[in-house]
């Protein structure tokens, strides 16, 4: 069993000397600490969150011992702090992301277009009056047609972040708001926003050189 003193000799030994070893026993000895604050959250077992709360705790804790500093105050309390902000954060993330997949799949089931396509982004065939609303250069003296097989064949070269993803597929394509999508990634509309005028940007210069 870890005693109290055991804990307290590991964290003198690491504000002596910062290494790595230092570091890491001070971790391992105060582990249980995560899994405390686990259980505040009540995240049982069967909880699919429990996982990433675990790797989010370890941050926290992580994160306590290099920022600790004498005048700190107790150890436990300080990391007790950080260990729970980590997994607070985490599981608030994890609602978002479950709400928002649950109106995405909403908004696509009332188009009609079945369950999410995963990380395979394409243009579909068909209308060719909805193309992306990039600044018009490239295209003036393109025809419609055409400047949708241009772009379709320039997406085809990139590699794309999530995000990035998301904003072709579900708001570019089936018309989705930048709102909606944002709480997906747990960023603002705004946010998004600027993501999605720096890919046509690329789209955009590669458009132009290809």
């Amino acid at each position: 069993m870890i005693t109290e003193s055991q804990r307290s000799e590991a964290m003198d030994r690491f504000l002596a000397n910062r290494n790595k070893a230092n570091r890491d026993a001070v971790i391992a000895l105060n582990m249980g600490m995560v899994y405390g604050v686990m259980g505040r959250f009540r995240l049982g077992h069967g909880t699919s969150y429990r996982e990433d709360a675990l790797q989010e705790g370890i941050i926290g804790l992580v994160k306590a011992v290099e920022t600790f500093k004498p005048d700190s105050g107790i150890f436990s309390v300080w990391a007790w702090k950080k260990i729970s902000a980590e997994v607070q954060a985490g599981l608030e993330r994890e609602i978002r992301q479950s709400q928002c997949r649950t109106v995405t799949a909403k908004d696509r089931s009332g188009r009609g277009e079945g369950s999410a396509q995963a990380r395979r982004v394409e243009l579909p065939m068909g209308d060719e009056d909805t193309i992306p609303d990039m600044a018009p250069s490239p295209f003036e003296n393109m025809s419609r047609n055409a400047a949708r097989r241009k772009i379709r064949e320039v997406l085809n070269t990139f590699t794309l972040t999530e995000r990035e993803e998301a904003i072709i597929r579900d708001h570019i394509v089936d018309d989705m708001s930048l709102e909606t999508l944002a709480p997906c990634f747990g960023v603002t509309k705004q946010a998004m926003h600027a993501t999605k005028q720096a890919l046509l940007r690329r789209i955009e210069k590669k458009m132009v050189t290809a």
